[in-house]
């Protein structure tokens, strides 16, 4: 599932330094920005889905019933860690493109030993799910600090926030998916079908915009 941010990221530093440091240009990296976001979530959330609700499924094929029954929570937090640090990886580009990476230096060395900590105690007291939780607390910390670092980069991009009730649709998409966790094989396949058909459909209409709006 990293594939996918990190192909588009790949093309957004570029992008980004192509026009931070052009002034007629700024203005699109904000257009940029919310778009390449938009997209991860519209590519990422449905292949995460599938795999976090068929988690254990997907492990007693792999290996066995009794490790399915033990690692199936674990495989679907890390299936919502990807998620958010999928999200993350954009505004992470956006420091790096305008040369700041000394910034993503002191993010990282800000959350080392908080992350240690938390994950030293969390492992002791619930073993490897709490070594998971541990894992993804620091995605999100790690994400909300990408986010509220971009201000530090240029005055122009204060204003630049992540797309409307993008928390709203994490949490929203969590809540979908622990529920149907626990559902029959068949409303699993519903569910991934529905949110898959959506995803698929909201795509298709930006494409569509897209080309509607070059060809007029």
């Amino acid at each position: 599932m990293w594939f996918i941010p990190a192909s588009i990221t790949l093309v957004l530093f570029p992008t980004f330094s192509g026009r931070i440091f052009s002034s007629p240009k700024k203005k699109e990296v904000e257009f940029f920005f919310i778009k390449s976001i938009n997209m991860i979530i519209l590519v990422v959330f449905p292949i995460a889905f599938s795999v976090g609700i068929f988690s254990e499924e997907i492990l007693h094929f792999w290996i066995n019933q009794n490790f399915a029954e033990h690692s199936g929570l674990v495989m679907q937090i890390f299936t919502v860690g990807v998620i958010i640090n999928s999200i993350a990886q954009v505004p992470f580009t956006l420091i790096q493109s305008a040369g700041h990476s000394k910034l993503i230096a002191i993010i990282n060395m800000i959350q080392f030993p908080f992350f240690m900590a938390t994950l030293y105690f969390s492992t002791k007291i619930y073993g490897i799910e709490g070594a998971s939780f541990a894992w993804l607390f620091r995605l999100i910390v790690d994400a909300i600090m990408m986010f509220y670092a971009i201000r530090f980069v240029s005055a122009d991009f204060k204003k630049i926030r992540p797309p409307k009730l993008l928390m709203l649709k994490i949490m929203l998409f969590i809540l979908i998916f622990y529920v149907s966790c626990s559902m029959s094989v068949i409303f699993k396949f519903l569910a991934v079908f529905i949110l898959s058909s959506i995803s698929l459909l909201l795509i298709f209409r930006a494409r569509l915009h897209k080309l509607t709006n070059s060809h007029f």
